[in-house]
């Protein structure tokens, strides 16, 4: 079963969707943590291996210790050849290169860090790939995401698929538009959004398509991580609660061991002071067994001196007879007290054993205790596992409601559904509208035939006074008279040039004679550089008549120009709106035919300039 550590499931619809790649390859851009929220764990323990990339000193070495076999880039990606500034955010992914970003992150209490980072391509980064192939990127970079794919530039690699953050950090608004059309013009496609990130597949890869029409479900067979931010909280109440049943057993095996070493030593005790009382009562025993036997031979000694004087001195027996009694005597009570010192030294040992035992007696009192306080603290451990399993419960609760969660988001999937059938309805509708349109297209193209055929009606009308007027030249009459229009044209051109030349009228021959005269002259000494040279020099001494003369050449270079390029609609237009207003069309329609009269039909110039030849031809004839 898939375990899943990314933030918003990714890892689970790019599982789903390379289901059939055994062993891949992937780039992630943004890594962050090797665990936490990481989109490439999953994968890598299946055995992929890939390329990060994380600008953080801090995570760069968490990825480096956790994935020894991969390659961690310490950078940014970015199309700037130089350092990157950055705002870090230590411990959170919101880490950016945006600084309205970095302000509102500080507005809520993060602590930011301006640092600058090396930086690289994607170009580069793709080339030191190689040939590999590349199954997805990812694309995290906290609004740098234009940045990052402007710097693909002509990098050939495709990755099969890549998704990109496409809302605004810390928030729901969609920032898409500024980067959508560098993956669009590489011929990426939109597949899926999981409401943070946007994914595309290469036109190569686009029967992956099919795979991405649900969200995460149970069909995936996924489990949630203990870090996933879905179960982070329960999570954390679950290892609060092991960690108090760890340290509750711990306090009891300490006690316990406490009470134990406490019962060895008052033992020990117990037995030493027992041992020593009885060596002190052999010790005192020995002592007045001695004194007795010491007494009881100085007794005997006394008793045979006495005898052996009761023989020599018979007359001092008496004396000597009240000397050994009282001798005996003392000896006796010496023998009495030492036999009282004894026995009190006895009864104060025996009396110590009984305080031995007493003492025994707490230190089993206290055993018990202790005992009792284990039990309490095994009914405290009994009680936090029950907290635990209610824990479990909860969370059990959760997933159920993470459940009810996919649920109401696959109705929203088919209530979109709806809204696409109604769109497609719609695109229907347009498209008939559309048949409507190109049929009524067809009618006016079959109108204008109808045009040029009436046009070719006119060409024959055409050729007809064109012939007539051949007649009229033919005849008598206009032979006749030629020498007469002859005659007044020339006396027409006469008194039209004398006056011209007399009053030399702005536009009149004379002066149109004397600017094209001074146009050739200066074309002709352009045309030889030296005597150009001297001219210029020559015409520096007279400004104003260098003035005037510039000002009367670039006047008739652009009256030139206007008459090159004169509009000559006219001509066509009139004859192709009076055809047009023969067609029975409404009103509306009226404009755009005769558009397309002007635009298509050269045999309505060709009719125009006859008509207005015959016209000539009758009123000469006239």
């Amino acid at each position: 079963m898939l375990r899943s550590y990314a933030q918003n499931f990714e890892d689970v619809i790019l599982f789903r969707a390379l289901k059939d790649v055994t062993v891949g390859s992937y780039i992630d851009i943004g890594a962050q943590d090797p665990v936490f929220d990481s989109v490439s764990l999953a994968f890598y323990e299946r055995g992929w291996r890939g390329t990060h990339v994380e600008p953080s000193r801090n995570y760069s070495e968490l990825l480096r210790r956790a994935r020894v076999d991969e390659r961690v880039i310490e950078a940014a990606v970015s199309d700037s050849l130089n350092n990157v500034r950055i705002f870090e955010i230590a411990d959170t992914g919101l880490t950016t290169g945006i600084e309205s970003y970095a302000r509102n992150h500080r507005a809520k209490g993060f602590c930011v860090r301006e640092t600058t980072v090396p930086s690289i391509p994607l170009s580069k980064l793709f080339e030191e790939v190689g040939e590999t192939e590349i199954h997805w990127l990812k694309i995290d970079v906290e609004g740098m995401e234009a940045d990052v794919l402007r710097s693909w530039r002509t990098a050939t690699q495709r990755p099969w698929i890549v998704l990109v953050e496409a809302t605004v950090p810390g928030s729901t608004e969609l920032c898409y538009d500024g980067w959508e059309p560098e993956l669009t013009d590489r011929g990426y496609g939109f597949a899926y959004f999981d409401g943070l990130n946007r994914f595309y597949v290469h036109e190569s890869h686009f029967d992956l398509l099919a795979r991405f029409n649900a969200g995460p479900n149970v069909f995936d067979g996924f489990a949630l991580s203990k870090n996933s931010i879905f179960v982070r909280e329960m999570a954390d109440d679950l290892a609060k609660t092991d960690e108090r049943a760890r340290n509750a057993t711990a306090v009891a095996e300490e006690c316990k061991g406490e009470a134990a070493a406490a019962l060895a030593a008052l033992k020990a005790q117990a037995d030493g002071f027992g041992a020593s009382s009885e060596i002190a009562i052999h010790a005192v025993r020995a002592e007045a067994a001695e004194t007795r036997a010491h007494l009881e031979a100085t007794i005997c000694a006394i008793r045979v001196e006495a005898e052996k004087r009761e023989e020599a001195i018979r007359t001092q027996s008496d004396q000597l007879v009240k000397t050994s009694e009282a001798a005996v005597e003392i000896a006796t009570a010496q023998l009495a007290a030492l036999q009282i010192g004894s026995d009190r030294r006895i009864a104060e040992l025996e009396e110590a054993l009984s305080r031995s035992d007493a003492d025994r007696g707490a230190i089993a009192q206290t055993l018990s205790d202790r005992e009792h306080e284990n039990a309490e603290q095994k009914c405290e451990i009994s009680r936090l596992g029950r907290e635990a399993e209610i824990l479990r419960e909860t969370l059990d609760e959760q997933t159920a409601g993470t459940s009810r969660l996919m649920c109401a988001l696959e109705e929203a999937k088919a209530q979109l559904a709806v809204e696409r059938s109604r769109f497609d309805a719609r695109t229907r509708t347009l498209t008939g509208e559309r048949t409507m349109l190109m049929n009524e297209i067809v009618r006016l193209h079959i109108s204008i035939e109808a045009m040029q055929r009436s046009a070719r009606g006119g060409e024959r009308q055409c050729d007809e006074l064109r012939f007539a007027i051949d007649q009229i030249y033919r005849s008598t009459s206009w032979r006749v008279t030629a020498p007469l229009r002859f005659t007044r044209r020339s006396l027409s051109y006469f008194v039209q040039g004398v006056w011209a030349w007399i009053t030399l009228r702005p536009g009149c021959r004379p002066r149109r004679i004397a600017r094209w005269g001074l146009r050739r002259g200066v074309e002709l000494i352009n045309a030889y550089p030296t005597i150009a040279l001297t001219g210029k020099r020559w015409l520096a001494f007279f400004p104003r008549l260098d003035g005037r003369l510039r000002a009367a050449i670039e006047t008739d270079r652009a009256a030139n120009l206007r008459k090159s390029f004169e509009p000559t609609s006219e001509l066509s237009v009139q004859p192709c709106a009076a055809a047009a207003a023969e067609i029975p069309v409404s009103s509306a329609e009226q404009p755009a035919l005769t558009k397309a009269l002007v635009n298509g039909s050269d045999a309505f110039v060709t009719l125009y300039s006859a008509t207005q030849d015959w016209k000539w031809g009758q009123r000469i004839h006239a």
